[in-house]
């Protein structure tokens, strides 16, 4: 009987022995977000159907757990930011896919040296473990982002690491071989040595590295949305037998165009903005705003209005008063008038959930 077991630790040497105790033994591995609460942790592996909890030092016995299928490995939690968080479910298959089509892409080999240091609780930092172990490569793990620690690392020999913007511009980017970046949009300006990535839990992480389509990744566009077929996807969520693809082609629920072979992503369909009848994507507003000087990050929001139907508003990561007429010079210097905000709020630090997304329906106007 295969059984799905949850690992209550952070990145770290004990984490990868106790996954590939579970994977010898035929089972499947949940990681727990460690920046839950020990009880969101605990209801989430109940929830999900693990039947143990391993922690750093006690093994917990859950009852009820569920029977995975055959070559199922691994169950990440997606982030939750619009409900209940669902189980994806992948494959040895996939995962295998996966870091195959990293290798190709980037020329991978055991000469190389990767560095974990983002939760290995999402698909993102996860990844990085079973492509290091898939090439033969060198791995170091960090239980969490610090600076610092990241730049020493580089300086000591990582060669390869998976960053978000935010943790980008708080290093020196030059101490590694390669960065691939992902789980925000990317500033516009990039070293050479960082490669922008797209994908999803769903997808098994990034699918293609700028714009471009992995080796053996099918990417299509239909009515503005994004699909992808690949032995990469995901096999099904849990309490579902399926992964809803039609023909293979799983439905990314993100907006995007292909312009000679090229993939541009704009955001998600449902976060459009129409204003005065024109199509805004919050994500192309956002990108500007973060190459503004002591600008941290950015979210753009839809505000209702009974002239334009909807506005833009623009909220800022920032330590210092950035102000609108710096904000209108950007936004006009790379996108039409009728996407400079309205309103525009500096604050010291925004909400996010457990996966450091923002949560923008708790962005507040205080400064």
């Amino acid at each position: 009987m295969h059984r799905l077991i949850a690992i209550d630790l952070p990145a770290s040497d004990r984490f990868v022995e106790i996954l590939e105790r579970a994977w010898n033994d035929g089972d499947a591995v949940l990681p727990l977000d460690q920046r839950l609460s020990p009880a969101l942790r605990h209801e989430l592996a109940k929830d999900f159907g693990a039947s143990k909890i391993h922690t750093e030092s006690v093994v917990i016995e859950l009852d009820g757990g569920l029977t995975m299928n055959d070559d199922e490995a691994l169950v990440i939690a997606t982030s939750g930011s619009t409900g209940v968080p669902k189980g994806v479910v992948h494959t040895h298959s996939s995962l295998a896919a996966s870091a195959s089509a990293t290798a190709s892409a980037l020329d991978l080999s055991s000469r190389d040296h990767w560095l974990v240091c983002i939760p290995v609780s999402h698909i993102g930092g996860f990844s990085v473990i079973t492509r290091a172990r898939q090439s033969g490569a060198l791995l170091t793990l960090h239980d969490a982002f610090s600076a610092s620690r990241v730049e020493e690392a580089g300086r000591g020999g990582c060669t390869h690491v998976s960053l978000v913007p935010t943790a980008l511009r708080r290093i020196d980017p030059k101490v590694f071989r390669r960065i691939l970046l992902g789980g925000q949009t990317a500033p516009t300006d990039l070293p050479l040595n960082v490669t922008v990535t797209y994908g999803s839990t769903e997808t098994g992480g990034g699918i293609a590295y700028d714009g471009r389509a992995l080796p053996g990744v099918e990417v299509r566009v239909i009515d503005g949305e994004i699909q992808v077929k690949s032995p990469t996807l995901f096999s099904r969520y849990i309490g579902s037998d399926d992964n809803g693809t039609i023909d293979g082609w799983f439905r990314t629920g993100d907006a995007g165009s292909i312009s000679a072979g090229r993939l541009e992503v704009t955001g998600r369909l449902t976060d459009m903005i129409i204003s005065g009848g024109e199509n805004i994507w919050p994500q192309q507003i956002e990108r500007v705003l973060r190459n503004i000087p002591d600008v941290e990050d950015a979210a753009v929001v839809a505000v209702d209005d009974a002239e334009w139907g909807q506005v833009v508003e623009a909220y800022l990561e920032t330590s210092r008063n950035v102000t609108r007429e710096e904000v209108r010079d950007a936004v006009l210097a790379h996108l039409p008038s009728y996407c400079v905000p309205k309103m525009v709020f500096c604050l010291k630090s925004f909400p996010r959930n457990s996966g450091g997304k923002v949560e923008k329906a708790n962005l507040s106007r205080t400064t």
